[in-house]
């Protein structure tokens, strides 16, 4: 079982103008409205390719039976922890003219040292041998880097397996445990780095990546945007790329990304070069829709004779 890990969601609403420059206004129409957050987006990606999973998280009380209603329909348990805040915003302007995208995220709520506790409670009591524990989102305020370390630590204690998607001191707190897996972009990968060491110079991705799997990170997918993804282990690096047409939207790609890879892991795959291939062909469905979480297993199908792999 895999369990979704959240510690900042979001309510994301997608707002079409028909150009922004500064100065001026726009009557916006709403696209779409929908419950998120990268743990949230995992799990519902997870959930649209059949695998079921558990979605363990903090959310403002006033939106709790929102969140647990928009995920109904898939197979994914939500152990939602409710805070008596509300919960962020995050918005998504397409310009007509030209079919860009802005997104803006807003300050999540700082989380309670009782929700915390709890969060902490449901880590240790939960999670079980075989499972698969999935790190997805920055910390929120009031979460240390250590808070974070300790929950990775008590489950991997408990013989589950470890995968984290964060950024910042949560992930430099995350590294130290060993994770079997750890994406990031290659601007989190840097910042990391920076925070290693805040007066070397940041040395090139593969350098970089190196150093991360000599930390005792088992496997590392760094996403690089249009330019594709690379899995390195240690003693070898896989590159992929998959070309989409048309208008995209890029939203939750990387979250879609981390989704597929948890997939691919869960059924057992043991071949780095068909989870790699796996996780950008979802990464590149998502591209298609507007919402973040919303793939169609047909296009994972179909996308993934399209990757491109090297290495």
């Amino acid at each position: 079982m895999i369990t979704v890990l959240g510690f900042s969601l979001s309510v994301d609403e997608c707002i079409a103008v028909p150009e922004l420059v500064p100065g001026s206004h726009y009557r916006g129409r709403l696209v779409a409205r929908q419950a998120a957050g990268k743990s949230v987006n995992v799990a519902r990606t997870l959930g649209r390719l059949g695998v079921e999973c558990r979605l363990a998280a903090f959310v403002g009380a006033g939106e709790e039976s929102y969140f647990r209603e928009s995920l109904r329909a898939l197979p994914v348990q939500c152990d939602l922890i409710p805070v008596a805040e509300i919960t962020r915003r995050a918005t998504t302007v397409v310009l007509e003219s030209s079919g860009e995208e802005v997104h803006i995220t807003y300050l999540s709520f700082a989380v309670p040292a009782d929700a915390l506790a709890e969060l902490s409670e449901y880590v240790a009591k939960r999670l079980a041998p075989g499972d698969i524990l999935a790190v997805s989102g920055s910390a929120a305020p009031g979460m240390s880097p250590e808070a974070v370390g300790s929950m990775l630590a008590e489950a991997k204690g408990r013989g589950a397996a470890i995968y984290v998607d964060t950024s910042g001191e949560a992930l430099a707190a995350a590294a130290r445990t060993a994770p079997d897996g750890v994406r990031v972009n290659r601007s989190e990968l840097a910042e990391w780095h920076a925070i290693r060491y805040p007066d070397a110079a940041v040395p090139d991705v593969d350098e970089q990546v190196a150093e991360l799997l000599s930390r005792g990170v088992g496997s590392a997918l760094i996403s690089a945007g249009a330019e594709g993804a690379l899995l390195a282990t240690p003693g070898s690096t896989l590159r992929a790329r998959c070309a989409v047409t048309g208008p995209v939207h890029t939203v939750g790609a990387g979250d879609a990304q981390f989704a597929g890879w948890l997939a691919a892991v869960d059924r057992g795959e043991t071949d780095a070069r068909e989870a790699l291939r796996y996780a950008v062909a979802v990464a590149a469905a998502r591209l298609r829709h507007v919402l973040p979480g919303e793939v169609e297993p047909a296009d994972v199908e179909a996308l993934a004779g399209q990757v491109e792999l090297a290495g």
